[in-house]
């Protein structure tokens, strides 16, 4: 079942965790597992539990993406697609050619692009690696907040990041070094359509608690709304607002999901 706990306070969040995870670790060589968004959250939540009855000692801890990665595999063969290979790939794209023209050279935006890289004389690396370390932050950025990246790009003057995208990300992933790199969303695709059609995750031991100062993409909203079908989910937000008067358009969504909902207060 998929719990979804809010409050105001990250304090009185991380509080009502402690004592779940305390509930629920019954077992000392089996410990809950606790998946935050990102580092400075799970710092956050470390320090804040710092010194409180041992709390710490044998804690799972993962990050969202690689967790649910890691539950939807099919096959040890399948990694998932980390912003630094993905930058090299773009970098590998921009400067490859095609009859004698550099592929930057044939997008819209070309002239801007070349300046700023510098294609008329000596390509400045520096900034093609800067460029490609953006764009390369923007794409995974898109794959877990949209559907589909003709709702991400929807500027015509930024189809050129839809078409390197789509020549770069493929929907059966990228071969490289004998194995198949995929983003989290393209790997839950492929798992369903090697279970007719429904995910099937591996199964959890113990419960699963997410911890999240925010919102988090659509796309591990859907994930963890499948996961929370076979398994008992936890997840805890900090909102901006007191929920009771239905303004918060997040909570809204998981609503939607027709999950329990509990409110907590400082």
């Amino acid at each position: 079942m998929l719990n979804i706990i809010t409050s105001l306070s990250p304090v009185a969040l991380a509080d009502d965790l402690i004592e779940k995870i305390q509930d629920y670790w019954k077992n000392p060589f089996l410990s809950p597992v606790v998946v935050f968004p990102d580092s400075k959250t799970e710092q956050w939540f470390k320090l804040h539990t710092l010194g409180r009855q041992n709390v710490l000692m044998n804690l799972q801890t993962r990050r969202l993406e690689s967790f649910l990665f890691d539950l939807l595999k099919t096959n040890d063969n399948q990694s998932l697609l980390s912003p630094d290979l993905l930058r090299d790939l773009i970098i590998q794209k921009l400067l490859s050619t095609e009859n004698g023209q550099c592929y930057v050279t044939r997008v819209k935006d070309a002239d801007n692009i070349g300046n700023y890289l510098n294609l008329a004389e000596n390509i400045n690396y520096k900034h093609l690696f800067d460029f490609a370390n953006d764009l390369s932050k923007l794409f995974i950025e898109y794959e877990a907040t949209r559907e589909n990246i003709d709702d991400a790009i929807q500027d015509e003057e930024k189809n050129w990041q839809k078409n390197l995208y789509q020549d770069i990300i493929t929907p059966d992933g990228i071969k490289f070094n004998n194995r198949h790199y995929y983003t989290c969303p393209q790997l839950a695709e492929k798992n369903k359509q090697e279970n007719n059609g429904k995910i099937a995750f591996k199964e959890t031991t113990t419960p699963v608690f997410v911890f999240g100062f925010s919102g988090m993409g659509q796309t591990y909203r859907n994930l963890l709304k499948e996961l929370g079908r076979q398994s008992d989910v936890f997840v805890y937000l900090q909102t901006t607002k007191n929920c009771k008067d239905n303004t918060n358009i997040f909570i809204k969504h998981w609503a939607q999901f027709g999950k329990k909902n509990h409110e907590l207060f400082a």
